[in-house]
């Protein structure tokens, strides 16, 4: 655990609020964050590039930020013809 200090806290909820992301680098390639639609997952997920701080919500006027502090990786290979 820890606890931040008032400007820390601050600091990510400006960087949340303002959808900061940070990226990841395997192989020269970017992470990607999936994006599902909430009311059919039928659909095809979208994808952006980047993995979000964490998110903010307005519930009621108040303010609420969530750091994200774990993450979940899937790393997906693809082989080509010559199966490297």
């Amino acid at each position: 655990m820890k606890t931040l200090t008032h400007q820390e806290i601050q600091s990510f909820s400006f960087f949340i609020q303002f959808n900061y992301t940070y990226t990841l680098y395997m192989d020269d390639l970017p992470s990607a964050t999936i994006v599902r639609d909430e009311h059919n997952r039928d659909l095809p997920p979208n994808y952006f590039e980047g993995i979000p701080i964490g998110i903010f919500s307005n519930h009621k006027g108040d303010h609420e930020i969530m750091i994200y502090n774990h993450l979940d990786i899937t790393v997906l290979v693809h082989y080509t013809i010559e199966g490297h």
